[in-house]
């Protein structure tokens, strides 16, 4: 996925928590299929989450936390036979493992771009994963963000249907936070 970063001139917000409006929030995806020859969409519901901002630690790091929870069985790519499968305990394990989770290990800048290193966990396996945030946005009350991220399946335990279902998911997050302290 190509992305193009619109963070250089942004600032994080100001110290302060934000909890994420789960109806104003959403996970797009973007994979392969067919051996590569076809394309799959679809989206992911945000169930909630906090983002903490403490303090700007120099060096282009700052000390901040991001704690995201997805509802792994609302994946929806269009096709019902394919979100079942999807579900299903051949990828996601929805009904064993119904929650996937983020949960950040460091925000930093490389380059031009805003970076929230972290780990995703899905099926109950962790994987690491960096999200380049795309666009940072204080609103009135909270915070807008959208960012970018792929995800192997594989470092998850989601190895079925190898050439079948592409290894890597592209991830695009649109997000909106409300300042809660």
């Amino acid at each position: 996925m190509t992305v193009s970063a619109r963070t250089a001139s942004a600032r994080l917000p100001g110290p302060g928590s934000y909890e994420i409006d789960s109806r104003a929030s959403t996970i797009a995806l973007s994979t392969r299929h067919l051996f590569g020859l076809g394309r799959v969409g679809g989206s992911f519901d945000v169930s909630g989450g906090r983002v903490t901002v403490d303090e700007q630690t120099g060096a282009g790091e700052t000390k901040a936390e991001v704690d995201v929870t997805v509802d792994a069985g609302s994946v929806d790519t269009g096709n019902a036979g394919r979100d079942k499968a999807v579900r299903s305990p051949a990828f996601l394990d929805s009904e064993a493992h119904p929650n996937i989770a983020f949960r950040s290990t460091g925000v930093g800048r490389e380059g031009e771009s805003w970076i929230v290193r972290g780990e995703v966990t899905a099926r109950g396996a962790a994987a690491p994963v960096d999200l380049c945030v795309v666009e940072l946005r204080e609103t009135a009350g909270g915070l807008y963000v959208r960012a970018a991220a792929t995800v192997d399946r594989y470092a998850l335990g989601m190895t079925r249907f190898k050439g079948v279902a592409a290894r890597r998911v592209q991830l695009e997050i649109s997000a909106r936070a409300d300042r809660i302290g």
